[in-house]
């Protein structure tokens, strides 16, 4: 291996030694501020700041501006059900069914001298006859989230659809009899839900605009509004990549080379001197 060749290498070395020193020194750090606030459509905004400086481990060790690599917010809320109940108007009555009742009947023969008397009887169908409706518990309304941080906005909607069957109850109208037949009447309301509900989010990355405005001091406000129905804002997280930065040096002095990289770079210089020397001395 010649000189060049060997600081090829021995340097490579150096460098990724000095990145992977680089890489330890950053520090990922969360802060989730809880809110727990119900929110309407044009009901207005919470707002509010997310503050990292006092997470910043030791403090002399992050200046102002704060190196931020990157930052992701985001806004949990829930939406609760808010449905009003809608009820649709009777149909026609439909023959749903029949039954029967006997019918008891009597009547006279002449046996000899006197009279006599006989019974019987016979089955007649009924009809049943039923009306419907239907009762919604109705809330078509995808509650929607809107955040804005740092110049960025997030959207998110609720998604759960609920579309169950709840209940049902059967109401007896009455009877009507011609002579022969009876007809009985029913009234039937089926209660069933269409609801939109549930979880939402909204978030992402934040723009390198918005990671310089963090970067600044450290601050990030923060505003989040209803932009259709309603939701309970429960909380919102920051999760911030930082670098260590360290102080700002005088334009006025020449920076100092690393002593870690040129001590490295001395003694891998020294080594190749040292081999090739013993290699003279065997020739």
């Amino acid at each position: 291996m010649d000189f060049k060749e060997f600081l090829k290498y021995g340097t490579s070395a150096v460098a990724l030694l000095a990145a992977s020193a680089s890489a330890a020194d950053a520090l990922t750090i969360t802060q989730t501020i809880n809110v727990n606030s119900l929110l309407t459509q044009g009901g207005g905004t919470a707002t509010g700041q997310f503050d990292i400086t006092s997470l910043l481990i030791p403090p002399a060790s992050f200046n102002q501006p704060y190196d931020v690599v990157s930052a992701t917010i985001t806004a949990y809320g829930y939406s609760a059900p808010n449905a009003t109940a809608v009820t649709g108007d009777y149909g026609s009555y439909n023959q749903t069914g029949t039954t029967s009742h006997i019918v008891y009947y009597s009547y006279s023969y002449g046996c000899g001298w006197s009279t006599c008397y006989g019974y019987g009887s016979y089955y007649v169908t009924d009809y049943i006859y039923q009306r419907d409706r239907t009762q919604t518990n109705l809330d078509n309304v995808a509650d929607t989230m809107q955040l804005t941080a740092g110049g960025d906005t997030f959207g998110g909607s609720a998604s759960t659809h609920d579309t169950s069957f709840v209940s049902s109850s059967t109401v007896y109208d009455g009877y009507g009899y011609n002579g022969t037949n009876y007809s009985y009447y029913y009234s039937y309301t089926a209660v069933v839900n269409d609801i939109l509900y549930g979880n939402l989010a909204a978030g992402g990355a934040l723009s390198a605009t918005a990671v310089s405005d963090l970067a600044q001091d450290g601050k990030l406000s923060f505003a989040v509004g209803a932009s259709l129905g309603q939701f309970t804002l429960q909380s919102l997280q920051l999760d911030v990549t930082v670098n260590e930065n360290p102080p700002q040096a005088d334009v006025s002095v020449p920076e100092p080379v690393p002593a870690g990289p040129m001590s490295a770079g001395l003694l891998l210089l020294m080594l190749y001197r040292r081999i090739a020397g013993k290699r003279g001395s065997r020739s």
